[in-house]
Formats: C-alpha cells, structure tokens, sequence
C-alpha cells in the first residue's frame, strides 16, 4: 500500500512555502516612495545638464555610461538653482521618460505632415490634427 503523507508526496501542489531565503533578493527590499515630480526648471536644468557634459571635448563620446550620469548628476546638482537634489538614477530615468515623451511628439508631428495637402501649411491644421493624434494614441494605450 503506498503511503499518501505529505511528507512522501512529490507533486508540485503540494511543495512546501517559499522562505524568505528562496525569494529573489529584489522581491525583499521594501518599496522606496516615489519622490515628487521633476519642475519645469528641473528639466531645463537636467536638458542643460546633459547637453553640457554631451558636448564636453575633453570626455567625447568614448565615456561609460555610468560615468557620463556620474558628470551630469555633479553638474546638475552644482548649478541646480532650486534646493531639491537627485540622485544619479533619478536622473537618468527622468531622462528615458523625457526622450519616450520627445518621441511621442515627434510621432505626432510626422503623422500631421502625413496628412498634409499639397500647398496646405501646417499652422492651418496643427490644432485639429494634435487632438485628433492624441486622443487617438489615449486609445491605444
């Protein structure tokens, strides 16, 4: 007669509780709150930032990654007019969202000029065309 205890079962139903050791270390760190949003002037300052160590002779373009946002997190926080300061990865990922949301207007302004009509200026449509890309992008996502 076969024994039906859970300790000599094997199925995968019944494989014990997952320990805290067993989690990925990701899974146990507690959740950072998210901090307050970027300003205006704090994305001019991060473009300005990043536009001055990009175009800096001395480094080029020959530079890691870490190391160019460890020159753009220095210069940013040196020239920072506004008392808030960031860390490193707080501004590279505001960066990506800044260049996702640069991508979503250009995608705007390419699907506008699609539609343009021989001898039709832009301005003549911009505003009807926009909301009409907007919304439909809304849609999508």
């Amino acid at each position: 007669m076969a024994d039906n205890s859970p300790a000599n079962s094997t199925s995968p139903s019944s494989s014990p509780p997952s320990s805290p050791l067993s989690l990925p270390p990701s899974s146990l760190k507690k959740k950072k709150k998210k901090g307050k949003n970027f300003s205006i002037l704090e994305n001019k300052q991060l473009y300005h930032s990043w536009l001055n160590i990009l175009q800096d002779p001395v480094a080029s373009t020959g530079q890691k990654a870490t190391t160019f946002w460890q020159k753009i997190y220095h210069y940013y926080n040196e020239f920072n007019k506004i008392e808030t300061k960031y860390i490193e990865d707080s501004l590279s990922n505001h960066w990506l969202f800044i260049l996702k949301m640069i991508s979503k207007f250009c995608s705007a302004i390419a699907q506008i000029k699609s539609y343009e009509k021989s001898g039709e200026i832009i301005l003549n449509k911009k505003e009807d065309k926009v909301e009409f890309i907007c919304e439909k992008k809304e849609k999508e996502e």
